[in-house]
């Protein structure tokens, strides 16, 4: 499944989306929430503090992040996905996020599907 390039939250689903999810990963880098998807392709919402980092390093996380999430595919197609960056998480080496995100993922897909079922 291919991502719609301009598929973004906007105010009023962000906050629906905060009101269902449920944060699957807290770890001192990011923590990662998910919620069942609400519309026909899923999205990605990258949240950064201004504490965390300057606009340029903000800028590059956001990029990774999306990178990253739409490499995995099997979980991310079927749940609209947050990930909370904390102030570790920005001095992360790119290969060490891609496997930290993709463990986390992969992990919690089993349980995510489980628990619905």
């Amino acid at each position: 499944m291919q991502f719609a390039p301009r598929e973004s939250f906007n105010t009023q689903e962000a906050a629906l989306f905060f009101r269902q999810a449920r944060r699957i990963v807290r770890h001192p880098a990011f923590d990662i929430l998910l919620a069942n998807r609400a519309t026909q392709h899923p999205k990605l919402l990258v949240v950064t503090s201004r504490r965390t980092g300057n606009a340029v390093q903000r800028n590059r996380i956001r990029r990774r992040i999306k990178a990253i999430f739409h490499e995995q595919q099997p979980l991310s197609s079927s749940y609209d996905c947050a990930f909370v960056i904390k102030k570790a998480g920005m001095t992360l080496p790119f290969d060490q996020l891609v496997a930290l995100v993709a463990a986390s993922l992969s992990s919690y897909s089993g349980r995510i599907e489980a628990h619905e079922a």
